[in-house]
C-alpha cells in the first residue's frame, strides 16, 4: 500500500480501491490489533456518527473483497460483533530495502490472504452426507456473461431436465424419502477457457449451468447452489477445496478449448478425497452444436453415482431456437433491473411466437410481469392480468408442470395472499422437489402470510447447499427479523453485504428494521446508500419516505417520493396521501387517489384508502360507510391489508372501521374479536415486533381496558416503536388523548422524534 499515492498492490496487481474505503485501511494499519469500534471508524472517515452502520457494513465488505478476505474466517479484519472490527495483521512500513517504522508515506506491506475457499471450508459447519433435509436453491443472480454462442449452449438445461423426466419412474411415498436420505451431494464448477474467448468463457460456465440445473430437476442427487460455488473462485479453484467447503461428495469440473470451429472439451468427475479423478470424459463437438455433449455427460454422471439408473437418451423433439431465447431470457430476468427485465420480457414474447407451445415461457412471461410491479414501473393491476393470462396458456399446455405452480405462487404473493401462494407453491415442490424458484419463494410466503418460524426452517433447508448465496442470505434474515431476532437479522443482511456490496435488497431490510425499532435516522442513511447501488429503484425511495413520515415529517417524504420515479403511481400512492394529509394538503391526497383507476386487484385498497382519507378530513359517517362496504360480510380473518414489510405492518383501516362504529354495535363485537385472533395469531407464531405491541395496544384502547393499553404502549416504546402521527391518525386513541399518561407518552415520543430529527440534519 502507497497511502499518499491512494495505490493499493495485491500479489503485484494494483487494485482499485474506493476513498472511503481507502481511508478506513490507513485507520486499520494505523492501529493494527486493536478493537475499532463503529463509532470510532464513522468518526475517523466520516467526520461523524450519522452515516448509519450499513454505509460502514459496505466499505467494509469492500475491503475485505479487495483484500481477498472472508468475514466467516478472516485473516485480515474481523468482526467484533456487537462492538466493531480489529485488524488482525500487524503491518511492516518499509522504504523496500529495511523494515522501520517510517512516514504514513511509505510502503505499507500485509501477508497475503489465504485461497477464499480455505477460509470457506474452515468456517463453514460440517453436516453428514446425504443429509435428508437439503434442497437445491434457486440461482436468483446469474454472473455469467452470455454473448454469441453462450445462448447456444444454454438450451442443454430444458433438454436435460426433459430426458431427466423420461428416465425416472414415480416412487412410493417410503421410497422416495429412502432416495432423498441416500442422495449423493454434488457440485459442478464452471468449465474454464483459457484462451481469452469471451464468448468461449461463458459457454463453459452455460454448460456447468446446465448440468446443475439438470442434476437439481431430477430428484435424486443434491446439488451445490451455484452461486456458492462462484464465491469459493468459480472453476479456478482446487475441487478438493470446493468438496470441503461446501460438504459434497463429488465435483464436476472441466475446461474447454476451441480449435477453429471445433471445441475439445476434457471434463471430470472427481470424488471427496481422491486426487485421481473417478473418470475424464473428453469430447470434440462442432462449435454450434457443443450443447449435445450434455445429455451424455448427465448419462454418466447418473451411472456413476446411483446404484439403480436408466441411461438418459434421446433429444426432445423441440425447436433449439426458441428454447436458446428462453434461456437469453432468464438470464436477463435474474438479473432483476427495469432495463434487464423489460430486455426479459423480449426473449420469452419471442420464445412463444417461435413455438407458441413453449409452457415455460409462458410461465416466465409471468414471472416477468410480476417482477416489473416489483422492480419497475408496472402496476399491480396491470402485471396480475398479464401474468394471469400467461400462466392459464401455461397451464392449459402442461398442466403438471412445476414452474406453471411457481409462477402461480408468484402472482399470489405480488396480489397479497400469501396464505394461497404458499399452498400453490408446495404443490409445485410436491411435483418437483428443487423447482427452483419455488424453493425459496415458498419460504418467502410462509415468512409474509405470518409463519416466521416454518420460513427460517424451509431457507435454512436451502442454505446447506447455497451457504454463500446472498438472496438466500437477506430470505433468512427477514425470517429473524420477523421473529424479533436482531441480531442473528443483522448477521444475516451483512453477510449477503459482504458477499455481494451491490445487491440492494438487504440494505432495504436493514432499514426496514431500524424503523420498525424507531432508528429512523439509521435506515434513512441506509436507504441514501442503497439508492446509489446498481439495479436499485424506486422502493429505496419510497421506503425512506416511510422513514420520514414516521417522523410526522410530510415534507421530507412528499420529496423522496420525487426519486420514486420509476415505481407506478400506486406503488407510491399510499405514502403520497399519507404525506399530503401531515402537510395540511387534504384535497391534493384526493386528487392522487382519484388519479388512479382501481383494477380488479387494487379495488378493495383503494377503497379503503378512500374511507381513510374520509376520517382524516373529519368525515368520520362517510368512511363509516365505506369501511362498512369493504369488510362487513368478511371480517372473520380480521384485516385483509396486512403486509409485514412495512414498518405499521400495514394494518389500521379494520382498527379505524371498529373505532368509528357505536360500542353497542354487535358488529363491533365481532369485528373486535377477529382482529384480536388475528394479531393473537401472529404472536403465537413467533412475530415478535413492536409494531405487534402498538396493535395490542388500540385493541386493549378499544376494549375499553386502559390499564392494558397503557402497558402495552409501554412494552411498544420500550422494544423502540415511533409514530408521531399513530396517536392522531388512529381513531382507537380519541377518547384517551387527553388522559395524563399518554399525554406523558406522547411527550416521549416527541422527544426521540426531535433526537432522530436532529442526527439526520447531521448526516446530511
Amino acid at each position: 500500500m502507497e497511502p499518499e499515492a491512494h495505490r493499493l498492490f495485491r500479489a503485484g496487481l494494483p487494485i482499485e480501491l474506493e476513498p472511503k474505503a481507502f481511508a478506513v485501511l490507513l485507520q486499520f494499519l494505523d492501529h493494527p490489533q486493536e478493537l475499532l469500534d463503529r463509532d470510532r471508524l464513522l468518526d475517523a472517515v466520516w467526520g461523524h456518527r450519522h452515516v448509519g452502520p450499513a454505509t460502514l457494513n459496505r466499505v467494509i465488505a469492500v475491503l475485505r473483497r479487495a483484500l481477498g478476505d472472508d468475514a466467516e474466517a478472516p485473516h485480515y479484519i474481523e468482526t467484533v460483533h456487537g462492538l466493531g472490527y480489529r485488524f488482525a495483521v500487524t503491518p511492516t512500513r518499509s522504504n523496500g530495502s529495511t523494515a522501520t517504522e517510517l512516514p504514513p508515506s511509505a510502503i505499507v506491506e500485509v501477508t497475503p490472504a489465504r485461497d477464499p475457499a480455505d477460509a470457506v471450508a474452515t468456517a463453514l459447519p460440517k453436516t453428514p452426507s446425504h443429509s435428508p433435509e437439503s434442497a437445491r436453491p434457486p440461482v436468483w443472480i446469474r454472473r455469467a456473461a452470455i454473448g454469441g454462442v453462450a445462448g447456444i449452449l444454454l438450451v442443454a438445461i430444458l433438454l436435460v431436465a426433459w430426458a431427466l423426466h423420461r428416465s425416472s419412474e414415480p416412487l412410493s411415498a417410503a421410497s422416495s424419502a429412502l432416495a432423498i436420505a441416500a442422495s449423493p451431494r454434488i457440485a459442478v464448477m464452471p468449465f474454464i477457457s483459457r484462451d481469452g474467448d469471451a464468448d468461449l468463457r461463458a459457454v463453459g460456465e452455460g454448460l456447468s449451468e446446465s448440468l446443475t440445473d439438470a442434476f437439481a430437476r431430477g430428484g435424486d442427487m443434491r446439488v451445490a447452489g451455484r452461486e456458492s460455488v462462484l464465491a469459493l473462485g468459480g472453476g479456478q479453484v482446487n475441487p478438493q477445496r470446493v468438496s470441503d467447503a461446501l460438504d459434497v461428495d463429488y465435483v464436476l469440473n472441466g475446461e474447454i478449448v476451441s480449435v477453429g470451429t471445433i471445441v475439445k472439451s476434457s471434463i471430470a468427475l472427481r470424488r471427496r478425497g481422491e486426487a485421481a479423478p473417478v473418470w475424464v470424459d473428453e469430447q470434440e463437438s462442432p462449435r454450434e452444436q457443443l450443447f449435445r455433449i450434455v445429455v451424455p455427460l448427465i448419462d454418466h454422471v447418473r451411472q456413476t453415482l446411483l446404484s439403480e439408473t436408466r441411461p438418459v437418451t434421446g433429444v426432445p423433439d423441440v425447436a433449439v431456437s426458441s428454447q436458446d431465447i428462453y434461456w437469453l431470457g432468464r438470464h436477463y430476468w435474474y438479473l432483476r433491473t427495469p432495463d434487464d427485465l423489460a430486455r426479459a420480457l423480449g426473449y420469452f414474447q419471442r420464445a412463444v411466437a417461435d413455438n407458441p407451445q413453449f409452457a415455460r415461457a409462458w410461465c416466465g412471461i409471468a414471472d416477468t410481469y410480476m417482477l416489473l410491479n416489483e422492480y419497475g414501473y408496472l402496476g399491480l393491476d396491470e402485471a396480475s392480468t398479464k401474468a394471469r393470462a400467461a400462466v392459464a396458456r401455461a397451464r392449459e399446455i402442461s398442466p403438471g408442470l412445476a414452474d406453471v405452480d411457481a409462477s402461480e405462487g408468484l402472482i399470489l404473493m405480488g396480489e397479497l395472499h400469501f396464505e394461497r401462494a404458499a399452498t400453490v407453491l408446495k404443490h409445485a415442490l410436491e411435483l418437483t422437489p428443487d423447482q427452483p424458484e419455488a424453493a425459496v419463494w415458498y419460504g418467502t410466503a410462509l415468512a409474509y402470510s405470518g409463519h416466521p418460524r416454518e420460513a427460517l426452517e424451509q431457507h435454512s433447508k436451502i442454505e446447506k447447499l447455497d451457504p454463500l448465496n446472498p438472496i438466500l442470505q437477506t430470505y433468512l434474515g427477514v425470517d429473524h427479523l420477523l421473529l424479533g431476532e436482531q441480531q442473528l437479522a443483522d448477521s444475516k443482511f451483512e453477510r449477503a453485504i459482504e458477499l455481494n456490496p451491490d445487491y440492494s435488497e438487504p440494505y432495504w431490510e436493514i432499514a426496514l428494521q431500524d424503523q420498525l425499532h424507531g432508528r429512523i435516522a439509521k435506515s434513512i442513511s441506509v436507504l441514501q446508500a442503497a439508492a446509489r447501488l446498481r439495479g436499485a429503484n424506486g422502493w429505496a425511495a419510497s421506503n425512506r419516505a416511510y422513514g420520514f413520515l414516521l417522523l410526522g415529517d410530510g415534507s421530507s417524504a412528499l420529496a423522496a417520493l420525487h426519486d420514486a420515479q420509476d415505481q407506478s403511481p400506486l406503488d407510491r400512492l399510499e405514502p403520497q396521501v399519507w404525506g399530503f394529509w401531515l402537510t395540511g394538503h387534504t384535497a391534493l391526497a384526493q386528487k392522487a387517489l382519484d388519479a388512479i383507476t382501481p383494477g380488479g386487484v387494487t379495488a378493495s385498497w383503494l377503497n379503503a384508502l378512500h374511507a381513510r382519507l374520509l376520517m382524516l378530513r373529519g368525515d368520520d359517517a362517510a368512511a363509516r360507510k365505506d369501511y362498512a362496504a369493504l369488510f362487513a360480510n368478511a371480517i372473520g380473518e380480521g384485516d385483509p391489508f396486512l403486509r409485514l414489510w412495512l414498518p405499521d405492518l400495514g394494518l389500521g383501516h379494520f382498527a379505524a372501521w371498529i373505532a368509528l362504529m357505536p360500542d353497542s354495535d354487535p358488529l363491533r363485537t365481532r369485528a373486535l374479536q377477529a382482529y384480536k385472533m388475528q394479531i393473537d395469531r401472529l404472536g403465537d407464531a413467533g412475530i415478535e415486533l413492536p409494531a405487534l405491541h402498538y396493535q395490542r395496544a388500540v385493541i386493549a384502547a378499544l376494549q375499553g381496558d386502559v390499564s392494558a393499553a397503557q402497558a402495552q404502549l409501554q412494552r411498544a416504546q420500550t422494544d423502540g416503536w415511533l409514530d408521531a402521527t399513530a396517536f392522531d391518525r388512529d381513531p382507537a386513541w380519541r377518547r384517551y388523548l387527553q388522559l395524563p399518561w399518554l399525554i406523558k407518552l406522547r411527550a416521549g415520543v416527541s422527544n426521540r422524534v426531535a433526537a432522530e430529527r436532529v442526527a439526520i440534519a447531521r448526516s446530511e
